[in-house]
């Protein structure tokens, strides 16, 4: 339920895709009217209408975690009907009948999407890139804002790694009690890639143990068993 639950309409990545299928459906739609189709066509095109509108409205009132394998599988269909359905537009004459293949082809492309977006684990590669982009966009500041200037200063004036910049959203955030300078074992409960822009930031998967040398802060500095040291988010692990 992973896809449902954490992606909305506030995403530009699934709102893109999901403005383009409805873009996809709408010239489907109308260049069935100007080829005057009928018989099956029109019952794939409203087919796929309900389709469109049941994830718009998913996406916007966050009901569909309960739903994904009937979602998946209302996509698959469509994209089965899709594809059968544009051999015979593209045989068919007139110029509205490959505007509609047209239409097809878009919204086919965006089913395809969809089903890598909401389908994939939190774990995958495709929902944690997508996932950077929640609400407010990637969470990659620009070099010249009063953030980053500040963070940069601080960075050169001190070793302490301690950073006051926002958890990554991956769950409610909660506080987190600041602790001695003792090294403690602490396990990652999820996967996280660092940020490529921050080399200070440092990869690991979930159910991997850290040691943590210090929890000061939301991200802590820790070191893997490699020797490999970086800071991680504090929210992603057990100690």
């Amino acid at each position: 339920m992973a896809g449902f639950t954490k992606f909305s309409l506030t995403n530009p990545i699934v709102l893109t895709v999901s403005v383009l299928a409805a873009i996809g459906w709408f010239i489907l739609f109308v260049g069935a009217c100007a080829a005057s189709m009928h018989g099956i066509t029109w019952y794939i095109i409203i087919y796929n209408l309900f389709v469109v509108v049941l994830v718009f409205c998913g996406l916007g009132l966050k009901k569909l975690g309960n739903y994904q394998n009937m979602m998946m599988i209302l996509l698959t269909i469509s994209i089965v009907y899709l594809t059968y359905m544009i051999p015979l537009l593209l045989d068919a004459p007139g110029s509205a009948a490959r505007a509609c293949a047209g239409g097809a082809i878009i919204l086919i492309i965006c089913e395809f999407l969809w089903i890598f977006l909401f389908g994939s684990s939190e774990d995958s590669w495709i929902h944690q890139t997508a996932h950077r982009y929640n609400d407010v966009g990637p969470n990659i500041p620009s070099i010249t804002t009063p953030a980053v200037i500040q963070r940069h200063l601080h960075r050169s004036h001190s070793k302490n790694t301690t950073r006051d910049s926002p958890l990554p959203q991956f769950q409610s955030e909660k506080d987190v009690e600041a602790a001695d300078d003792e090294p403690v074992q602490a396990t990652a409960l999820h996967t996280y890639q660092a940020n490529p822009e921050d080399p200070n930031e440092m990869s690991f998967e979930k159910g991997e143990s850290l040691e943590i040398t210090d929890r000061k802060g939301n991200w802590w500095q820790a070191r893997k068993e490699d020797g490999t040291t970086g800071i991680v988010p504090s929210n992603y692990f057990q100690v």
